[in-house]
């Protein structure tokens, strides 16, 4: 009954709990940015034109993945 899904609806709670997921989103977050950021300016000290796609898909599919 009731007490049971009190109990069952604890667990779930922080499972769906949003600010630790938004920390852990964060942290994910800036540990790809900041490694796109690195490797980007090691492609543009070359001084040639690129194509940024690849680097911002990879970038995109890294954080949505979870690192």
């Amino acid at each position: 009954g009731v007490a049971k899904w009190k109990r069952r609806r604890r667990i779930v709670d922080r499972a769906f709990n949003t600010i630790i997921w938004a920390n852990y989103f964060l942290e994910v977050f800036n540990e790809q940015n900041w490694n796109l950021v690195h490797t980007l300016n090691k492609v543009a000290r070359t001084g040639k034109h690129f194509d940024i796609w690849p680097y911002m898909i990879g970038t995109s599919f890294s954080t949505i993945c979870g690192k």
